[in-house]
């Protein structure tokens, strides 16, 4: 029992230095410290807005822009198009054609998609308020498309949109009550996925048809909650326990 509490008391005593310690002996390999939120003993609450500028994109992708506040606790995924659709040049917007293949009866397995993402932390834990974007088709593009998320794996549509011609619609959808955007902890997809195959003229979707996201950025506003693990604490004792243990076996 003695030598137990004098133990207890001398990895308190150690517990600051203790880290650099362990390191110094060899007992833990040293690594990069990883990219996130700074330490800190407290949850943090962030506001969250992530954009994707399809406005003014790249012709192949779209970079999602986290804001600064949230950078630290969010990554977002690019925008990008399935391999069967094809690029369109636009100044404005970001344009696809190729969207004549049949729907899918399951969603997932749709070949047709617009997709971008969103990845938390760790120990991050996000909660979406809502999601906006802006689209229109050409004469011979989708008529309908629908946003989907693999939260549920792209079964229950997020958004259903009716595409009239050459005519931008603004999409916004409240995700406060929605369940699957509540609590999220692990990297999502959302995808934009065309309904039918029926034209915004009627008809058959074609392969020159086109969709676009023009206007303003795609965007998803929420808060990003940042809850500290305390597995610091938990190593620094048990490094300690190692430490004395060593420390002792050379007194002997």
């Amino acid at each position: 029992m003695k030598d137990l509490l004098l133990s207890l008391r001398f990895q308190r005593a150690l517990a600051p230095a203790v880290g650099c310690l362990i390191a110094s002996l060899g007992l833990v390999a040293q690594e990069e410290p990883p990219e996130g939120p700074a330490p800190t003993a407290d949850p943090v609450t962030v506001a969250l807005s992530v954009n994707w500028d399809v406005v003014n994109s790249d012709l192949n992708a779209v970079e999602g822009e986290v804001n600064a506040a949230a950078s630290s606790y969010v990554e977002a995924q690019d925008l990008v198009r399935s391999p069967v659709l094809t690029a369109v040049e636009s100044e404005t917007s970001f344009s696809s054609a190729g969207w004549q293949l049949p729907a899918s009866v399951n969603p997932a397995e749709d070949p047709t998609t617009l997709e971008l993402g969103l990845a938390p932390g760790p120990d991050m834990i996000i909660d979406l308020a809502s999601v906006t974007f802006s689209a229109k088709s050409s004469p011979t593009g989708p008529g309908i498309m629908a946003l989907y998320t693999s939260l549920d794996n792209y079964q229950t549509p997020v958004t259903v949109s009716l595409q009239p011609v050459d005519t931008f619609v603004t999409v916004t959808r409240d995700l406060s009550t929605d369940t699957r955007f509540q609590g999220i902890t692990t990297s999502f997809n959302m995808r934009l996925i065309q309904l039918g195959n029926t034209a915004a003229t009627g008809g058959p979707t074609e392969e020159a048809g086109t969709y676009e996201l023009g206007t303003f950025p795609v965007q998803f506003v929420g808060t990003a909650l940042y809850i500290p693990e305390p597995s610091t604490n938990v190593l620094l004792l048990l490094g300690g326990v190692m430490l004395f243990s060593r420390m002792r076996k050379r007194g002997k």
